[in-house]
């Protein structure tokens, strides 16, 4: 793998969802001991203000980077801080009975954005 020429003026393309998920850039001991192919938001409980903790450079890398980085960065973490603390402030949000995936894990697949394959049907109950 290291070994490879690319010739010049080659086009590459290269899915920051399989390697945000790559074991040899999240050893478990920085992982919590949490497998990186699992979602647990809670692997990352205690690292704050979007810092990683892979040793490399450029290995978790959600808006690109360099010159080329997305510039609404902050303001999509910001935004989505804000709406998800508005919406769970307000309501209780779990997954519509009739939804197949109630007790499944979600499955996704990478195209520009990740997204889960199938449909995620909500139900939202609104708090008192």
């Amino acid at each position: 793998m290291y070994d490879t020429i690319i010739p010049k003026g080659s086009y590459l393309l290269f899915n920051s969802a399989t390697i945000h998920k790559n074991a040899e850039f999240w050893p478990l001991e920085m992982t919590q001991n949490m497998p990186m192919d699992q979602f647990i938001p809670e692997r990352w409980e205690s690292y704050t203000n979007g810092q990683h903790i892979s040793e490399i450079p450029l290995v978790y890398t959600p808006f690109g980077s360099g010159s080329r980085k997305c510039i609404g960065e902050r303001f999509a973490i910001y935004e989505s801080i804000i709406v998800l603390s508005r919406l769970l402030h307000s309501f209780e949000i779990d997954f519509a009975p009739s939804s197949p995936l109630r007790n499944k894990d979600i499955e996704t697949e990478c195209v520009i954005t990740l997204r889960p394959i199938e449909s995620v049907d909500l139900q939202f109950k609104k708090r008192s």
